[in-house]
């Protein structure tokens, strides 16, 4: 399985332009958090399983008010610091040049050819 991943994976990485293989600027990381933030599917989803997490990993804790709300406040907090107008969903171009960045980056690469086989061999 993982030297089939890590082919697959090559194969993606050969089709990025070169001179990618940098890890994403801030600025880059800044507009990508801000698009997605700026969604609300990804917001109500990401605020879900943030709650899960730490009702799971700390079951003693208590809200006041309720967690959801919590991490929907702080949720607004990060959109209230992105800058106007980054609202839109990330282009064609901006996505390739991220998975470009991410998929050059050989740590991204083991962790992802070891989760995709460890999911594969689980599911199958």
């Amino acid at each position: 399985c993982k030297t089939l991943i890590e082919g697959a994976w090559d194969l993606v990485v050969a089709r990025c332009p070169k001179g990618r293989e940098a890890f994403p600027s801030p600025a880059d990381i800044e507009k990508l958090v801000c698009e997605l933030a700026s969604q609300k599917q990804v917001e109500e989803k990401a605020t879900n399983e943030i709650c899960m997490l730490i009702n799971k990993t700390f079951p003693t804790i208590q809200f006041n008010p309720d967690c959801k709300t919590l991490i929907e406040g702080a949720w607004d907090l990060v959109v209230a610091r992105c800058p106007k107008g980054r609202e839109a969903f990330p282009s064609p171009a901006d996505i390739e040049k991220l998975v470009c960045e991410l998929a050059s980056q050989k740590q991204v690469e083991e962790k992802a050819t070891n989760e995709i086989c460890m999911l594969i061999n689980k599911t199958f």
